[in-house]
């Protein structure tokens, strides 16, 4: 998914983008795309609604989560600690819901799959991915590939994209356009041009003062999105 579009760049820069321009109307969409999926990457989230189905799951003492007095924390899978939840985590968020779980309740030679009943066996938070099983006849066997779950996350069909994941991406794509526009390795030859009530001549000096100014834009955004100063858009 996309999460920008020419539009919002065109409207950014304050200029038309088409078959004719550099970077052409198809660079631009490109840099979207390129930019859209960076963006969730680094976040290690997405923004629409994505399927995954049968996804095979270990657990063992590395993947395990054992609730205990409301607290969560990594710890070791053990059948013989009752007043214990166990449960693993999924990765991707936020969680919409998850359609089918499956666990192998014999073992890696001799397989014995069992399909669980949500509320009944097993309890769900999408928030945070934690899916902590609530019945000890639930419970998988402790082994490689031993969870088989499919479900969906992200943002529901209909749901709204944040707007500063919108900002983000337009913005980083308008570093694309600025650089697409040079003829040599400075920002001395962007043709002059307005963003949003900013003129900007080809003078050194304001080339500078631009790039710079989005690049701080970008760097404030991607903290509140991603969380992490670990990237900086260059």
């Amino acid at each position: 998914m996309v999460y920008a579009t020419s539009a919002d760049v065109s409207a950014y820069l304050g200029v038309t983008i088409d078959t004719t321009t550099t970077p052409t109307a198809v660079q631009v969409e490109t840099f979207i795309e390129r930019n859209s999926a960076m963006v969730e990457e680094l976040a290690d989230r997405s923004w629409e609604e994505k399927t995954v189905t049968n996804s095979l799951l270990d657990f063992d003492s590395f993947t395990t989560y054992e609730k205990e007095a409301g607290m969560y924390n990594v710890g070791r899978y053990d059948t013989g600690v009752s007043n214990k939840y166990v449960g693993f985590k999924l990765d991707d968020l936020p969680l919409i819901s998850v359609t089918e779980l499956k666990v192998n309740q014999g073992s890696e030679l001799s397989e014995d799959w069992k399909t669980l009943t949500e509320g009944t066996d097993f309890i769900v938070y999408l928030a945070t991915g934690l899916i902590m099983f609530i019945n000890s006849s639930a419970i998988p066997f402790a082994s490689m590939q031993s969870i088989d779950v499919s479900y969906t996350h992200g943002i529901a069909t209909g749901g709204a994209v944040p707007l500063s994941v919108t900002k983000l991406v337009t913005l980083m794509t308008v570093k694309d356009v600025l650089r697409e526009k040079q003829s040599n390795a400075s920002y001395n030859t962007i043709d002059s041009i307005t963003i949003e009530t900013i003129s900007i001549s080809k003078s050194s000096s304001d080339s500078v003062t631009l790039i710079n100014s989005i690049d701080k834009e970008i760097e404030h955004l991607q903290n509140q999105i991603i969380g992490s100063t670990m990237y900086m858009v260059i």
